[in-house]
């Protein structure tokens, strides 16, 4: 909901009092036999004055898409393809090129625009993946990782419905070891998880400790700054440096300034 009031001058055409157009998208259900109502409306502080108008021009059911072999939310590696699954698993994309063509366009942190006109479909799983590893590297560009890329699928489906959606999706080669110590410097050997937040860009990750090993294993991320964090709010900032980290290993480490371990009760 938005009022009236919020909008600036600027915002209207000053010849015909219109504002520019809008789109709004909502999630509907998937199931075949579900209605759906929506109720438009607007308002005036002085609708006894003047009066107010909404026009809509058009409504347009959207597919839902998915990444179905990578995590929007966390890190991904290399060397892999991307392959799309539609939420409605009775639905399938149309694969004609001729009549509908699939565009998919791919966008990394540097710039760099990748079009992409190769797919196969695994009608058993009802997904659509590029032909080749689209992500075969991270470049490295002297700072960091051109380790963001950014994605866009337009595409038609069988039923009749529309797909166009973007995807942000972060990839490294570099596996990080967190090195466990309570207060104190004695290893810590307890159970525990730790959180690690790339806090720029948003990706997580969680690895949990249940043996007696002392560390816990990231892979999949990229050089930049990080949080660590474990559950009982024990936190630490650090910066993964692109020097000995490009292609390889790196490790930090993670004291649990909140455990204390006494006499011979252990951790």
């Amino acid at each position: 909901m938005a009022a009236m009031n919020d909008f600036q001058l600027a915002e209207f055409d000053q010849s015909t009092g219109e504002m520019a157009w809008e789109e709004l998208s909502l999630v509907l259900p998937t199931t075949s036999d579900a209605i759906v109502q929506v109720d438009v409306g607007v308002a005036n502080v002085d609708d006894n004055l003047y009066d107010s108008l909404v026009y809509i021009d058009y409504i347009t059911q959207v597919a839902g898409v998915y990444l179905s072999n990578m995590d929007e939310k966390g890190f991904n590696g290399v060397g892999n393809r991307f392959c799309f699954s539609l939420q409605n698993q009775d639905d399938n994309f149309v694969r004609d090129s001729a009549q509908s063509p699939i565009d998919l366009s791919i966008k990394d942190s540097d710039g760099f625009a990748k079009i992409v006109d190769e797919f196969f479909y695994d009608s058993a799983l009802g997904q659509l993946c590029t032909a080749d590893d689209i992500v075969t590297s991270t470049d490295y560009n002297g700072y960091g990782f051109a380790n963001v890329y950014n994605i866009e699928l337009k595409a038609k489906t069988t039923s009749g419905n529309d797909v166009d959606s973007n995807f942000e999706l972060y990839v490294g080669s570099v596996t990080l070891t967190v090195n466990l110590f309570i207060r104190g410097g004695s290893v810590y050997t307890g159970d525990d998880y730790v959180i690690l937040c790339h806090p720029d860009t948003g990706p997580c990750a969680t690895e949990y400790h249940n043996n007696s090993s002392g560390n816990v294993v990231f892979t999949n991320i990229f050089p930049g700054s990080y949080k660590l964090r474990n559950k009982n709010g024990d936190e630490k900032a650090f910066w993964l440096t692109s020097i000995g980290a490009q292609f390889g290993a790196h490790s930090v480490d993670f004291t649990f300034e909140s455990i204390v371990c006494v006499g011979i009760f252990g951790c």
